[in-house]
């Protein structure tokens, strides 16, 4: 007749007639001689060291390495049980302190590609009649220090000279208020020599270049009228008489 006989993890099914050798770190010191008990008997003291069984050769095997637990029954049995049911998964934990922000970068600009805007500043019959100092400005937003700006004005001017004396003026742009030096000034200049003084004449006047070696961000790009070079007297001036007037500003590469 076999009964289960449970151990610690394990279903084992044994003999109820069978005999089981204790071993003697179980009963006593080692010099004594094992006795035969049943395993009934010896079921409490199993349960406290026996920890695995090996099928090939019927052995218990003990956290001592003690052997021979068993040997009155061959026929053992060990029936696995379920796998357990996995667990609830834990919570969340709270969340951290916020890192302080972090350094402002520098854009790299290599191989990517950059949208460069362009800007207008217009008027309509401007007229300034002033012949010395600035005459209108535009603000622009330059995305790059290694870019140029290209500017142009276009738009009617008259210069008129008294006394029968020659005369001169000289249109140019400014960038924060300093004239362009890299490569050169902006400018653009009438020379009048009416002896009679009579002409005044209005015509359309153009003045384009590109200006480098500015730094990123905002400009004032203003447009402005002064004396040329050589000492000669500026004469009476118009600027937009009469029609549109504009500032193109652009940001364009350059190798």
């Amino acid at each position: 007749m076999a009964f289960l006989c449970y151990l610690p993890g394990l279903l084992v099914l044994c003999c109820l007639t069978c005999s089981v050798k204790a071993p003697a770190a179980l009963l006593g010191s080692e010099d004594s001689e094992p006795e035969v008990v049943s395993v009934r008997d010896t079921r409490e003291t199993v349960e406290e060291r026996l920890l695995t069984v090996d099928r090939n050769d019927n052995e218990v095997t003990t956290s001592e390495n003690s052997t021979s637990v068993v040997e009155a029954c061959p026929n053992i049995a060990v029936i696995q049980g379920p796998p357990g049911v996995p667990g609830i998964p834990g919570s969340h934990g709270i969340p951290g302190i916020p890192g302080m922000k972090g350094e402002d970068g520098e854009c790299d600009c290599t191989g990517k590609v950059i949208q460069f805007s362009t800007k207008q500043c217009s008027w309509n019959d401007y007229n300034f009649a002033m012949n010395l100092g600035p005459i209108q400005s535009c603000t622009f937003n330059k995305v790059l220090s290694s870019t140029a700006l290209k500017v142009e004005w276009h738009g009617s001017t008259r210069i008129k000279c008294l006394d029968q004396n020659p005369c001169c003026n000289r249109w140019y742009f400014t960038f924060d208020g300093s004239e362009c030096r890299d490569p050169q000034p902006i400018e653009g200049l009438v020379y009048v020599d009416d002896g009679n003084a009579t002409l005044n004449i209005h015509r359309h006047m153009s003045v384009v270049g590109l200006c480098m070696g500015l730094n990123q961000g905002l400009v004032d790009v203003g447009f402005a009228i002064g004396s040329c070079d050589g000492g000669y007297v500026r004469g009476y001036t118009r600027t937009g008489w009469n029609s549109a007037s504009r500032i193109i500003i652009q940001e364009i590469p350059v190798n």
